[in-house]
């Protein structure tokens, strides 16, 4: 039980992370509290409801069960391990445990959306941006280019583009991204800088160790991002910096 509080603590202090540097946290324990009971009261007079679908899922769910009962009772008439008679309730607390692991990866990839979202918006604006902020940005940004860039090759051969500009030319990217996606900004008040682009007519699965976008300058930590033609977003100070990306730099 000990546990219970000290994970809903860690979650708050990762709240208050996100926003920046403990800014406004009565505000911020506030909404957290009575978000909750505001929300439905928000967004529920604007639901509609598609009684096709809701008639749908029950139906699916209900056959689902069915099913699963006749199959489970089966398998336990065949297995001496496992309890026989198969009680109904044991498929339906199944059933339930499924679907509540659905759920809740829904609502993990929400919340993750949601806050790479609040991160890159200007709804939360602060003073003094902390660097993890702004590293986890510019760690996403690298990452949605990748994902750009790997369109493009895949349209080219397996080989990046000869000019990082050529993803929106192409439609890999729009172009509103695309202008706040290649500059890295150490801060959000920051003139933002180009990414390095090494991976010109690369093939990006000859050698996936193979740097393709580097952080122009260090940050006030004297460290470089980098990321692979595999994927990998790395952090590297000077003196773990790869030779070859070292000749396109500056300590």
């Amino acid at each position: 039980m000990a546990a219970v509080p000290a994970a809903c603590l860690a979650l708050l202090l990762l709240g208050m992370a996100i926003i920046g540097n403990f800014v406004m946290p009565l505000q911020f324990f506030w909404t957290l509290l009575t978000g909750w009971v505001n929300y439905p009261f928000k967004v529920l007079p604007e639901v509609t409801i598609n009684w096709e679908m809701w008639v749908c899922g029950i139906a699916a769910l209900l056959l689902s069960l069915l099913i699963g009962h006749r199959f489970l009772a089966w398998l336990a008439a065949c297995h001496p391990r496992l309890p026989s008679p198969w009680r109904f309730r044991t498929t339906f607390a199944l059933t339930s445990f499924l679907l509540l692991l659905f759920g809740a990866s829904i609502a993990m990839t929400g919340i993750v959306h949601q806050a790479v979202w609040l991160l890159r918006s200007d709804m939360i604006v602060h003073d003094k941006p902390s660097a993890w902020t702004w590293r986890f940005v510019n760690h996403n940004n690298l990452r949605t280019l990748k994902l750009a860039l790997d369109a493009r090759a895949a349209d080219s051969d397996g080989k990046y583009p000869a000019n990082l500009a050529d993803i929106v030319a192409h439609g890999d990217i729009s172009a509103d991204d695309w202008s706040v996606l290649r500059m890295w900004r150490p801060t959000r008040d920051a003139v933002g800088e180009p990414w390095l682009y090494l991976g010109g007519s690369l093939d990006k699965e000859s050698n996936p160790a193979a740097p393709v976008l580097v952080q122009p300058r260090p940050d006030k930590d004297g460290e470089f991002i980098i990321l692979t033609a595999g994927g990998s977003v790395k952090t590297y100070r000077w003196t773990e910096v790869p030779a070859e990306v070292k000749a396109h730099l500056s300590p």
